[in-house]
């Protein structure tokens, strides 16, 4: 991507996938500064431990989870694999 940054990349990637979560991971600490420029979900400031980085994909996964239970009108589709193995 030269010439971009995450933060770019998020902001086409919420325009082009408006209900996509984006997680950005970075040792970057100047983008806690200001205003947040991007639509970012979460924002893992690394060295982070796994259990965080899991933590910010659950949460993301069942926030998106709940939002297409609701856009279905009660019926559920699985992309990929669910966790129980089903599809």
């Amino acid at each position: 991507m030269p010439g971009h940054d995450g933060l770019w990349l998020a902001t086409q990637l919420q325009r082009d996938h408006p209900h996509t979560a984006v997680v950005i991971a970075t040792a970057f600490t100047d983008l806690l500064d200001g205003e947040q420029k991007a639509p970012v979900a979460d924002l893992l400031i690394k060295p982070f431990q796994r259990e965080r980085f899991t933590l910010a994909v659950d949460q993301r996964a069942a926030v998106g989870e709940n939002r297409r239970s609701k856009s279905s009108n009660g019926t559920r589709s699985c992309r990929w694999k669910c966790r129980t193995g089903s599809t």
